[in-house]
C-alpha cells in the first residue's frame, strides 16, 4: 500500500485567499472618505460623493516625521546598562535613608520620653512641697506665695502636656 499525501485542496485554497486579500489591500487603503453636512446640519461620512453637488474639500495627510530628535529621549543601550549597574548602589542609598531615619525617630521618642518622664516628677515634687523657692542674684531663698505657687504649677503642668500629650 502506497499513500500519498494530496497537498492541493486547502493549500491552494490558502493561496487563493491570500493573493486575493493581497490584491484588495492597496485598493481599501487608497480608498476616499467623503464627509459632508446635509441640509439640517447633521455630518455624514462616506466612501461615495454626497448626490447634490457640495464644494469638495481635500484633507492633507499629518506629515511624516523621520527627526531623530523624537527619539533623543529614549535611553540607548549603554545608558540602560549604566542604570541596571547604578540600581543595587540606589537600593543601598535609600535602605541606609531608611534606617537613619528610623534611629532618628527612635532617639527623637527616647528624648520625649526622658524630658516628659522629667516634666511629670518636677510637677509631682511641686505638688507635694509644702513651700516652694527659688533663689535670688545674691544667693539668698526666696519664699512662693500662693499665687506665684499657682502660677508655677500651672507651668509645669503645660511642660506635662508639651513634653507627655504629644507622643
Amino acid at each position: 500500500m502506497n499513500r500519498r499525501c494530496r497537498s492541493g485542496g486547502m493549500n491552494q485554497g490558502f493561496k487563493a485567499w491570500f493573493l486575493a486579500m493581497l490584491i484588495c489591500t492597496p485598493v481599501t487603503a487608497q480608498a476616499e472618505v467623503y464627509k459632508w453636512i446635509d441640509a439640517e446640519g447633521n455630518v455624514h461620512y462616506g466612501d461615495e460623493p454626497p448626490s447634490e453637488s457640495i464644494p469638495e474639500f481635500r484633507v492633507k495627510p499629518p506629515p511624516v516625521v523621520t527627526d531623530d530628535r523624537i527619539f533623543s529621549d529614549t535611553p540607548t543601550g549603554e545608558q540602560r546598562r549604566d542604570g541596571q549597574r547604578r540600581l543595587p548602589d540606589s537600593f543601598e542609598a535609600d535602605r541606609r535613608d531608611r534606617w537613619q531615619a528610623a534611629g532618628e525617630r527612635k532617639q527623637r521618642a527616647a528624648r520625649q520620653e526622658k524630658n516628659c518622664n522629667t516634666a511629670r516628677a518636677r510637677l509631682r515634687s511641686a505638688r507635694e512641697a509644702s513651700l516652694i523657692f527659688d533663689y535670688d542674684q545674691q544667693g539668698n531663698r526666696i519664699f512662693y506665695d500662693q499665687a506665684r505657687r499657682e502660677k508655677y504649677l500651672r507651668r509645669l503642668r503645660k511642660d506635662v502636656s508639651h513634653w507627655c500629650d504629644s507622643r
